[in-house]
């Protein structure tokens, strides 16, 4: 097969970006890196693969999906004829009617752009789906799950002391559910703290003020650490004594991941996506249903233990497992024939 060209657009501290690298790294070949589209140099490869999410392309889902055009114009330009990409998340139906169809309209002017697409869960594949009509010609597609790293699981003697907080690890954005968090503590003894792992999202610091004041409001601490660097990560999650991801819509989530990895057993909101998850890896997530979050926290308090992996994740999400399947379907003929979305 020839060699694919691994095309990565992004801040390296996004987690879209970091997959694409990581994946990149674990598959082998080239790699073309730029923080904005715009700065990609060629890779002038036959076959390239790119990650996509509009957050990533431009500073509204329109002025993103028209910087990929471009962007594929100019892969192709330099002699790849062949573009597939992950795209990641996609459209929610139940999002406002307004939103989601412009969200739907960009992106089917980027899978347009591709030849063939991957998806990181069964419930992307679902909100791929829901963007044609039936019987609409649309790019093949396939699900790879996103990977969960080596876990090095802690014995019980060695877990760090845990700080008396409640954190939620990644950006701050609407819908990742910190003021779902928030709400859950009222009632709650008032030195738990409540800790982002994270930084805002572009354009989203009004809403780390409104949630700073949320939390003072309670007369409780709160703080948002900003971004943490690799070689502090893992120590800063493992000292989370409730570990929450709170997110009701997500569709794939690399910050759910980056608990497991870290050897933690995180409280997860339950959702289709998230209930997909807890099917591949069983006991790996406690999920709970609206109204219940309060108690949940209570009984992690109660229990510690209860936040900690005592199990591998299965191999078939390992990393290496990942990078196989993405080396199979690169390889399959729909990726090296496609039918054509153009």
């Amino acid at each position: 097969m020839t060699e694919v060209a691994h095309v990565v657009v992004g801040p390296p501290e996004h987690g879209v970006t970091r997959f694409g690298l990581d994946l990149a790294a674990a598959m082998g070949g080239r790699v073309v890196h730029a923080a904005e589209a715009s700065a990609v140099v060629a890779p002038g490869s036959p076959r390239a693969h790119v990650q996509y999410t509009d957050a990533l392309y431009g500073r509204d889902t329109a002025s993103a999906a028209a910087s990929f055009e471009l962007f594929t114009e100019r892969l192709r330009a330099s002699g790849a004829g062949t573009v597939t990409g992950t795209l990641h998340d996609l459209p929610d139906p139940d999002d406002e009617p307004a939103r989601y169809q412009r969200r739907r309209t960009t992106y089917r002017q980027v899978l347009a752009r591709l030849d063939a697409a991957i998806v990181c869960s069964d419930h992307e594949r679902a909100r791929f789906e829901r963007l044609f009509e039936a019987g609409e010609a649309r790019p093949a597609v396939t699900v790879i799950p996103l990977p969960i790293a080596p876990l090095a699981l802690p014995a019980p003697a060695d877990r760090p002391a845990p700080r008396h907080e409640v954190g939620v690890f990644g950006f701050v954005y609407p819908g990742k559910g910190h003021e779902d968090v928030v709400d859950a503590l009222t009632g709650l003894p008032a030195d738990l703290a409540f800790a982002v792992i994270g930084r805002p999202a572009d354009g989203h610091d009004g809403q780390v003020t409104r949630l700073l004041d949320r939390v003072a409001a309670q007369g409780r601490p709160g703080r948002v650490e900003g971004f943490i660097p690799d070689d502090r990560l893992i120590e800063r999650l493992r000292r989370v004594a409730v570990p929450v991801v709170p997110g009701r819509t997500m569709s794939a989530s690399g910050s759910l991941n980056t608990w497991l990895s870290a050897g933690r057993r995180p409280l997860v909101a339950a959702s289709p996506y998230t209930r997909e998850m807890a099917a591949r890896y069983p006991g790996g997530l406690h999920l709970y249903r609206p109204g219940e979050l309060t108690a949940a926290i209570s009984g992690v308090l109660d229990d510690p233990a209860l936040s900690w992996l005592d199990q591998q994740p299965p191999a078939e999400l390992s990393e290496p497992a990942i990078a196989r399947d993405h080396t199979i379907a690169l390889a399959s003929a729909a990726f090296r024939h496609p039918a054509g979305a153009r």
